[in-house]
């Protein structure tokens, strides 16, 4: 028996296959002492493979002549298609890793603007010097937490949604 530290030698055994008497085999009992195996097509005195001791081992010894290659053309068969899903999925994680890279390289960049123009916005409107502390205060924050965590009060907001009607604010104290 073969592990998978121990693979099967194909060439080796289609070697041995190659090499045995070519097929089909027959067998029959041709003298009552032993199960002869024979070439088919053949006398079976003049081309006599082998001799068994019983029926089945004689019945299993002509199967394996077409057997064996038949296994081996499977088993081939098999490793090729392996080895092609295998590169199909080398091939799908390469392009999944392409466009995780992209999409984060994108997302970054997001980011980066954002964090720039919201950094320009603060320094414009001065949140702290019109009395917005609470709100300056929830910027840093949010700025602060994982991407995935930056909400206000939990939920997507505008200032109109916090009462201020557009800049300058004409009620800072409602902010705070």
């Amino acid at each position: 028996m073969t592990t998978s530290e121990d693979p099967l030698d194909l060439a080796a055994i289609q070697a041995r296959a190659d090499a045995a008497t070519s097929g089909p085999w027959r067998f029959g009992d041709l003298g009552g002492v032993r199960w002869t195996v024979w070439q088919q097509g053949v006398v079976p005195f003049d081309s006599t493979v082998m001799r068994a001791d019983s029926r089945d081992d004689a019945e299993f010894i002509v199967a394996a002549r077409e057997d064996i290659p038949a296994l081996l053309a499977r088993v081939r068969a098999l490793v090729e298609e392996r080895d092609d899903l295998q590169r199909a999925w080398e091939d799908e994680q390469a392009g999944w890793h392409a466009a995780n890279s992209k999409a984060l390289a994108a997302r970054d960049a997001t980011i980066r603007a954002a964090e720039a123009k919201l950094a320009q916005v603060r320094d414009r409107v001065g949140l702290r010097s019109l009395g917005y502390t609470a709100l300056a205060e929830e910027i840093d924050a949010i700025l602060a937490q994982p991407d995935d965590e930056a909400t206000f009060a939990g939920q997507p907001y505008s200032c109109a949604d916090l009462g201020h009607e557009g800049p300058p604010c004409s009620e800072p104290e409602a902010h705070r």
